[in-house]
């Protein structure tokens, strides 16, 4: 499923975090959702591709909705992780669950932070002819609605530097606007940058020189 996807991964030159002409180094690869259980399975076989010789790229794999529930475990009010108030009383106080919701997942909190952080960290471990300079982030048909990858793009951008970001969306992307489901996912349009567009403008180059 992402064969055409590791090609275009694999370049040297892209690999580059300075390569590109974005300040913010963040890209989408968008498919189709009804695929989201192919991709599961073909996302890990990505990232041995890139690992292997001759390419040596070791991306770091981040589910959102799973670094979302540890952060509510983690997060506390009192004694009381946030996750196990909203287990309890998600039916009875829903205003207040998203209340915690929003506190967690809001642009002031840490949540983006400690994913930075955590791909700061990914890179650290670097040895030998190891590059890591990509940060694959997937998650988002079960984040959504709490989290949409406009909102999660428009945290990350004052963030990410010397990465770059490919978010793995089941949707579509299409004149600078996303759609999960059919329903439009943000306000205004989306910063990141098609990888679907540009493998494909790579394909139809290949095909009129061949």
């Amino acid at each position: 499923m992402l064969d055409e996807l590791f090609r275009f991964l694999k370049d040297e030159d892209f690999q580059n975090p300075a390569s590109g002409h974005m300040n913010f180094p963040a890209y989408l690869y968008a498919y189709p959702a009804e695929n989201e259980y192919a991709f599961r399975e073909a996302l890990p076989r990505l990232k041995e591709q890139l690992a292997r010789p001759p390419v040596h790229q070791v991306p770091y794999i981040l589910n959102v909705f799973d670094h979302f529930v540890e952060a509510l475990r983690t997060t506390t009010y009192g004694d009381t992780p946030y996750l196990d108030t909203i287990l309890e009383h998600e039916q009875d106080t829903p205003k207040r669950t998203r209340r915690l919701i929003n506190q967690v997942l809001g642009s002031e909190s840490g949540f983006y932070a400690s994913i930075h952080e955590a791909m700061r960290a990914h890179q650290k471990k670097a040895t030998g002819k190891e590059k890591r300079t990509y940060a694959f982030v997937h998650g988002w048909g079960s984040i959504h609605p709490y989290l949409t990858a406009h909102q999660f793009m428009g945290c990350m951008e004052p963030l990410v530097n010397d990465y770059k970001l490919i978010l793995f969306y089941p949707g579509t992307y299409h004149n600078d606007r996303l759609q999960f489901l059919g329903r439009v996912d943000g306000r205004g349009p989306y910063r990141a940058q098609s990888l679907n567009a540009q493998i494909e403008s790579d394909v139809s180059r290949a095909t009129m020189t061949t």
